[in-house]
């Protein structure tokens, strides 16, 4: 035989709705905010990528996506910099050494970031629930 139990929230419906017209405002403070947080990281990657026509310390940036925020490095060649590549040629095969930028700036700076966007989420999140 199996149980079941019912568990009654009222103001819960009250409480959605108030979250539905805070939500898009929320967001978008969150993603500025997050932005601000994120700035450090670019710049120390724009300093310790390679810098031969200046082409993808310009393409070092941070994206606003539908659901969050990405630190981007958008030079098609960027992903072989960071990661290295080996690939054949008539001599055998050769090896494109990495020169890590994004990630060691990210490592870098993890346990700011961690704690700026925990005390950004926390703070943000209070100031617009007093508000309903």
């Amino acid at each position: 035989m199996s149980e079941s139990f019912v568990v009654k929230v009222e103001g819960l419906r009250d409480l959605q709705a108030a979250l539905k017209r805070v939500a898009p405002e929320l967001a978008k403070q969150l993603r500025s905010e997050t932005r601000k947080t994120l700035a450090p990281v670019i710049t120390e990657a724009k300093s310790l990528a390679p810098e031969r026509s200046g082409t993808l310390k310009r393409k070092i940036r941070i994206e606003s996506l539908r659901f969050g925020t990405a630190l981007a490095a958008r030079a098609p060649y960027a992903p072989i910099i960071e990661f290295g590549k080996k690939r054949k040629s008539k001599g055998g095969e050769q090896t494109l050494t990495p020169k890590p930028f994004m990630l060691p700036a990210a490592h870098h700076q993890q346990e700011r970031i961690r704690r700026d966007l925990e005390q950004l989420v926390t703070h943000t999140v209070d100031r617009y629930l007093r508000r309903v």
